[in-house]
């Protein structure tokens, strides 16, 4: 494929699968004229399947400018102020993981591209005139530095020998993140992070650690994904910390000026989620500069991503940083972050510059925008709407500010429900498209309702009625009697004493009547079966009856109202009777009144994006009850009120249970005689037993479904 390339002389395209002569980045303003060669490239083995090379320099040299590509894998490497005396461009190596070394010069820079069959760790060190190149995978992730001999002059990012960390802080940031601050004796020094699984290794090279800092520090208390960490200095004179992480988390290293940072932030499930689908997509890269000019990081990532990239001349400074296998869209976007930048992406071609020089721009941009549009005639047209008012639209676009120019008029026309609209062609093309986003038939929903009463009655009586009548003559003169009650004893006696005043005997005596005569009286109550047993004697008479009920219903009423309303549009449907009243006045007239009695359903749906229904519903079925006298001596018929208010969300076409009223009754009730009717077996003649036992269930049953425009449901 071919590759277009950003640099000081213009665009160059060349074939090839690799960024090779993209190399190269404009000189930047402290570059000096070519004052070193590249003579050399050597390629050696090394245990542990790694590989050295080796590029060996004349004159002056400085360090060079490193970064990796993880897709496809290779390591390059920048030499500014460089010459290329090498004779081939291709130097073949075929060596452990390295296929070959690309060459290329423009200008004052030389790039060196070391291709890779895939990507491994690598180490980057200059000794005297040699640059060293590592790569593989060490006992320690070591980076050399510059060997003692070659003077601090030849690059101002050449890490000290006498380096020191002086002090490590820990602390638990807002957002339950860990972070630990290294604080360094210089700023040229910077730490390499190193992760395998939850363990992550920061190394500083040729720095000293302070006796008292060398020891493990535990953080569990600070409940943050950091368990531990370790500082140690290692035999070669390179400091090292060891983190132990816990959990999910995300890494981020840090450095400004002589503080370093590494943090470990929590992520949760739906941050595990959204790292996954992470918004920067682009090829993966590794960067690790030190006091980099940032214009020339810049044409690095234009090399890489392919854009046609526009720097401002405002854009000046330098930067640090590390950054380890991101998209270079997110290096980018932290670059620019950093620095207080800002780009407008327009195709393939991005602009980079200040934030307000951009927006200054963009204010420049509108105002010539506008006075164009104040300039351009203006054209009436006529909108019919369907579905929607005219008249809502028409205050939709006069209320947006942006629809509108301050010259465009819109008017309503009632009888044929139409827009006359005056504005610009530009203006009056975005008045039509939200007139045909808003213009559309509005989905509807048919509400159907279950309203279930379901009733279990059952009632038991036992009861005994005794009836007793009886006289005995005492002597000549009187007699004795006995009944149920005062009245039965009274009819004996004054038939006796009309018999005596008569004939002079007592007898024939007129018995009592029935209820007269009864001793015991507890039924049961609208009995189904009766037994009875009668003793009749020349002085006494004896009744017993024996009653029973018992009786089971078992009921159920069943009301299915049905409604179709529109979206977000309140329906109501209603069944039932009103029952009049006399009503009193305070003046004395009467006057008839009404009471609803009704099966009521009155139900607002609104329809997700998702084709889900949420609905404010209320559902009642009320009965006629018992009739309730008033002051004013007139009765006014109670109201037996079931019902039910909610809001609920519904998959379209499922049917669920608004709510239930559940009712049980259960009463057992005893009458009976006194001391006679605790007696075993005989206590059931003198006592009577009624026991109920009723259960009455309400449940309230609603299905939704969005209906189209055909009126059939949709599924």
């Amino acid at each position: 494929m071919a590759l277009r390339i950003f640099s000081a002389r213009g665009w160059w395209t060349i074939g090839g699968s690799l960024l090779l002569s993209s190399a190269l980045v404009t000189a930047p303003a402290w570059a000096v004229p070519p004052a070193g060669t590249l003579t050399a490239v050597h390629a050696f083995g090394l245990s542990g399947n790694r590989v050295r090379i080796v590029l060996h320099v004349k004159g002056r040299l400085s360090r060079p400018f490193a970064f990796s590509v993880i897709n496809p894998p290779y390591v390059a490497l920048d030499l500014s102020a460089m010459h290329l005396a090498v004779h081939h461009e291709i130097e073949p190596i075929h060596i452990g993981v390295v296929r070959n070394v690309m060459l290329a010069v423009q200008g004052l820079r030389t790039r060196v591209v070391v291709n890779l069959r895939r990507m491994v760790p690598y180490r980057l060190s200059v000794h005297g005139q040699d640059i060293d190149l590592t790569l593989g995978r060490a006992s320690r992730v070591r980076v050399a530095a510059l060997a003692a001999s070659q003077p601090s002059a030849v690059s101002p990012t050449v890490p000290s020998l006498i380096s020191r960390i002086l002090s490590l802080r820990f602390r638990r940031t807002a957002y339950g993140a860990g972070r630990i601050y290294v604080r360094l004796s210089s700023s040229s020094v910077t730490g390499l992070v190193h992760q395998v699984g939850n363990r992550l290794t920061v190394l500083f090279p040729h720095t000293r650690l302070r006796r008292n800092l060398r020891r493990r520090y535990l953080v569990t208390d600070f409940a943050t994904p950091v368990r531990s960490f370790s500082a140690q200095e290692l035999p070669d004179g390179a400091a090292e910390i060891q983190i132990r992480g816990v959990g999910h988390f995300q890494q981020l290293a840090f450095q400004t000026n002589r503080v370093f940072a590494v943090e470990l932030k929590p992520l949760t499930t739906a941050a595990l989620a959204r790292l996954r689908q992470s918004v920067f997509t682009g090829r993966r890269i590794s960067l690790d500069f030190q006091s980099i000019p940032v214009r020339a990081v810049l044409q690095i990532l234009a090399d890489v991503s392919k854009l046609n990239m526009v720097v401002a001349d405002d854009v000046h400074g330098h930067i640090t940083l590390r950054l380890h296998d991101v998209p270079w869209d997110q290096a980018l976007h932290i670059i620019l972050e950093t620095e207080g930048l800002t780009m407008i992406r327009q195709g393939n071609v991005v602009m980079v510059g200040p934030a307000a020089v951009l927006a200054q721009r963009a204010r420049l941009e509108a105002q010539s925008a506008s006075t164009l549009a104040a300039l351009s005639p203006l054209h009436t047209t006529f909108i019919p709407i369907n579905y929607a008012k005219a008249s809502a639209l028409a205050s939709l676009i006069q209320g947006e500010k942006n629809l509108l120019g301050h010259r465009g008029t819109v008017s309503v026309d009632p009888r044929t429900n139409m827009l006359i609209v005056r504005d610009t062609r530009e203006r009056l093309h975005a008045v039509r498209r939200m007139v045909r986003a808003l213009d559309i038939p509005v989905k509807q929903v048919l509400i159907s309702s279950r309203i279930v009463v379901a009733n279990d009655t059952f009632t038991r009586a036992l009861g005994a009625q005794i009836g007793l009548a009886g006289v005995h003559q005492l002597g000549s003169q009187s007699l004795l009697s006995m009944s149920g009650d005062l009245n039965g004893n009274n009819t004996i006696q004054q038939s006796a004493l009309t018999n005596y005043n008569s004939t002079g005997s007592f007898f024939p005596l007129t018995p009592p009547a029935l209820n007269d005569q009864l001793s015991v009286n507890v039924p049961a109550t609208n009995p189904v079966g009766t037994l009875a047993v009668g003793i009749l004697n020349s002085d006494y008479l004896v009744n017993l009856e024996l009653s029973a009920l018992q009786s089971q219903g078992l009921g159920e009423v069943v009301s299915s109202p049905k409604v179709i309303t529109a979206d977000q549009q309140k329906a109501l449907i209603e069944q039932g009777v009103e029952i009049p009243y006399q009503e009193a006045a305070s003046s004395g007239a009467t006057a008839v009144a009404f009471k609803k009695a009704v099966l009521r359903l009155e139900v607002t749906p609104q329809i997700t994006p998702d084709n889900r229904i949420v609905m404010a519903i209320e559902v009642r079925n009320d009965t006629v009850g018992q009739e309730v006298p008033t002051g004013t001596g007139g009765e006014v018929p109670a109201i037996d009120t079931r019902s039910v208010h909610t809001q609920v969300l519904v998959d379209n076409g499922d049917t669920v249970v608004l709510g239930g009223i559940y009712e049980t009754t259960r009463n057992r009730t005893v009458n009976k005689v006194p001391l006679l009717g605790d007696i075993p077996l005989l206590g059931w003649l003198f006592r009577s037993v009624q026991v109920q036992n009723d259960k009455a269930e309400l449940l309230v049953f609603v299905t939704p479904k969005i209906l189209s425009s055909s009126l059939h449901a949709v599924h």
